[in-house]
């Protein structure tokens, strides 16, 4: 058997393999069950070479491979002249069998999963490729995650001393979790252990006011409290199943919420009533304008008012409920919210709305898009922890992944982003938020390349224009054709798709700033700076995008110092090397242009003035000519 976990090797096999080598079959287990293309290796494995050495490496690579295979009779992979496809060796495989275990039910079960992952995956891989060793960093965290989700689910079940000793070895590592921690409390209880229970607090509450300055949460508090006082039996054991098993979304689906109205309550005012139904419905349309999980309808959540809401809910297949009822507040009722993952009965989050007419009538938009945006926030972090527990990716948490990487301007993280993208269309073909996000990627990429090859931004505009025709009220989609039509050159129409998608979101900071930036391409500098100045109030703790922008504004307003600041401010400034060199020159800092402009050909060899000066998206040739004379003066030719 293949073991990932700890030291990588085969049971039995004394003939060892280079450290890429079980990479290479974690990536094939972990990523591409149904295989890979060669190229698609090459980049995965050798991210930060150049591609005709990523080929010579793997090459080296799969030929040691085969003699392996040869000399051992194992087949791990099975190779053609095109893709790599998993062999026969590679299953069973230690990792293969974790993803595939359900919650432990017994102290044998638990100690079957302690042994499979008693160690850290890929323990002792030596490898200093960046990109690989946040690969294989996010892979140990994904898969702690999982191993402890399991632990705490057993947990759940019943009290056993094998979940001690396995609870007590992650706790070392991660000392602070509370959750960990309040697994073993309870576990501890329920075996009759209160005083250890006790010792596990006490250890975590100094941990966390000695390196975090703050306290236990109150559940942890809460449950010391019951274990110290012990006035009834300790039940550790998890809420009441609903009536009716809801059957899970299948992994090519998205997650489905039901936002359930409230009940007529005696005590609100029929006017505070109306209020009510009115928000819930503002919520449910702005959740549904996301397009990120599927929304029951109105109709249906009213049906359901009134009866109790997880058991009413579970036979239609939904996995999140969100639950309003109205209580009496001291200048009005109170509206409150719960969010409610159906499968666990966990509450997620609460929160609560005055019902003052004065009040909500003229912000009633914002309000209910901060609630869904809260809402969306969670289930987010609930699928995303999902798929870290489980391996299994919907169409949604693929887009979720992508969209943590697609503002990076490194470039193999950009098209491992496009990779996720791609993958969430082929499980949702008309995903909205995926083909809009898929269009951003070869947008950034031009942009990164700085190529006069505008393909890119054709296929960008075509995968936007197909978000806009599949959902016209969805702002994303309008949003990257305006990015698409911008780099294109086409400013009157960039500025059309910029204004329809802030027409549909108003209050999102960034698209604010993608109006701020079509107006600096349109040599319109000044126009463009209460905009920029609007966005940062919105979004006072910006990416780095919103500074880029605001610094190509007050570089055209010839603001150079005020560039600078903005720009040397970004975390990651290679995106914007040329601007800041070019900036740094025309304020008289040859140093820092020199050092930007080197740090840019170094990355861009191919960069020509003459090259770019003919496809820069500008309108006005003037702005072009001042904005390649401060290259040139910073040194690029």
């Amino acid at each position: 058997m293949l073991r990932l976990f700890g030291l990588p090797r085969f049971d039995a096999v004394t003939a060892r393999l280079p450290a890429k080598a079980y990479l290479l079959f974690a990536l094939v287990l972990l990523e591409h069950r149904s295989g890979l293309g060669r190229n698609e290796a090459a980049t995965e494995l050798w991210a930060d070479s150049a591609q005709d050495k990523a080929f010579a490496n793997l090459r080296q690579l799969l030929a040691s491979i085969s003699r392996w295979q040869e000399a051992t009779g194992l087949v791990a992979l099975e190779l053609d002249g095109r893709s790599i496809l998993p062999g026969p060796a590679l299953d069973p495989a230690d990792i293969t069998q974790f993803l595939a275990l359900p919650a432990p039910a017994s102290g044998t079960e638990i100690t079957r999963l302690d042994a499979l992952t008693g160690d850290i995956f890929l323990a002792g891989v030596d490898i200093h490729e960046p990109e690989l060793t946040r690969w294989i960093a996010d892979r140990r965290e994904t898969l702690s995650a999982r191993r402890i989700n399991l632990l705490i689910a057993a947990g759940e079940r019943g009290a056993f001393a094998e979940l001690e000793t396995a609870l007590a070895r992650d706790g070392q590592i991660n000392p602070a979790d509370e959750r960990l921690a309040r697994a073993r409390m309870a576990n501890l209880a329920g075996l009759g252990r209160d005083r250890e229970a006790a010792r596990v607090y006490d250890r975590l509450t100094r941990q966390l006011r000695d390196e975090l300055d703050i306290e236990p949460a109150i559940e942890t508090q809460a449950l010391a409290a019951r274990i110290l006082q012990r006035k009834a039996s300790f039940v550790s054991a998890p809420a009441p199943a609903p009536s009716v098993d809801p059957p899970r979304q299948t992994p090519l689906g998205l997650p489905k919420i039901i936002l359930l109205p409230p009940e007529t309550s005696a005590w609100a005012k029929p006017q505070e009533m109306d209020l009510a139904r009115y928000l819930v419905s503002d919520i449910t349309l702005q959740l549904c304008r996301m397009r990120a999980f599927a929304m029951f309808a109105p109709h249906t959540a009213r049906q359901l008012t009134g009866q109790d809401p997880l058991a009413a809910a579970a036979p239609y297949g939904v996995d999140y409920v969100v639950h309003t009822s109205i209580f009496p507040g001291a200048r009005a009722s109170r509206l409150a919210f719960s969010l409610i993952e159906l499968g666990s009965q966990r509450v997620l989050c609460a929160d609560e709305v005055l019902l003052e007419a004065e009040k909500l009538l003229g912000s009633q938009e914002l309000v209910a898009e901060r609630l869904a945006r809260a809402i969306a926030h969670q289930v987010a972090d609930v699928e995303l922890s999902r798929y870290r527990a489980t391996g299994a990716a919907s169409a949604y948490v693929r887009f979720l992944l992508g969209s943590d990487l697609v503002q990076n301007t490194d470039l193999s993280l950009l098209r491992r982003a496009r990779s996720h993208f791609t993958q969430a269309l082929r499980l949702s073909p008309d995903y909205v938020p995926a083909l809009a996000a898929l269009a951003r990627t070869y947008s950034i990429e031009w942009l990164l390349l700085g190529r006069s090859d505008r393909s890119m931004l054709r296929t960008a505009q075509g995968l936007a224009q197909r978000a806009v025709e599949l959902d016209p009220l969805n702002a994303t989609g309008h949003r990257e054709l305006g990015h698409a039509s911008l780099y294109l050159g086409a400013f009157d129409e960039s500025r059309m798709h910029f204004d329809a998608a802030v027409e549909r979101a108003p209050h999102y900071a960034d698209l604010l700033m993608d109006q701020a930036d079509v107006l600096v391409h349109t040599s319109r500098p000044g126009e463009a700076k209460p905009l920029i100045e609007k966005a940062f109030a919105l979004n006072p703790l910006a990416p780095d995008d919103y500074r880029w922008i605001g610094g190509s504004a007050d570089f055209f307003l010839g603001n150079y110092t005020g560039a600078l600041a903005l720009l040397t401010g970004m975390q990651d400034q290679s995106l914007a090397g040329r601007l800041i060199a070019a900036t740094a020159a025309m304020a008289g800092d040859f140093e820092l242009a020199a050092s930007h402009r080197d740090d840019w050909m170094a990355r861009y060899p191919e960069f020509r003035l003459k090259d770019f000066a003919g496809f820069m998206p500008h309108s006005s040739r003037s702005d072009v000519e001042r904005y390649v004379e401060a290259l040139a003066l910073a040194g690029f030719r």
